[in-house]
């Protein structure tokens, strides 16, 4: 039974963003290992910054935005602590899942 305090948010948050940012990393290496840099001039790196800044819009955008512009239509028993600690989740899981799909695509590929 979830009891929805801080620490279950965080965790919610790091599977979560472990999951989506795997998701979109996987692709993200094997476009760019099987494309070469002289047909679209983007590197791994650039591939997977691409892939990350994505994942940081796609995850990050609704949290911080309850914390600025919608603080008033928020739920009064989503508290302050319970979105940070979700902003926190959500961005350890982010780089946990860029290492684990750059892994998974390697590794499969």
């Amino acid at each position: 039974m979830m009891l929805n305090s801080p620490s279950d948010y965080l965790l919610r948050g790091a599977l979560l963003g472990l999951l989506l940012e795997a998701v979109i990393a996987a692709p993200a290496t094997l476009a760019a290992r099987s494309m070469t840099s002289h047909v679209t001039g983007w590197g791994l790196a650039t591939w997977l910054m691409a892939a990350l800044v994505l994942g940081v819009v796609v995850m990050l955008g609704s949290p911080i935005a309850q914390l600025t512009f919608r603080k008033a239509h928020r739920s009064p028993f989503l508290l302050d602590e319970d979105v940070h600690a979700m902003i926190l989740g959500r961005a350890i899981g982010l780089l946990l899942g860029l290492g684990f799909g750059v892994t998974a695509a390697v590794t499969l590929a």
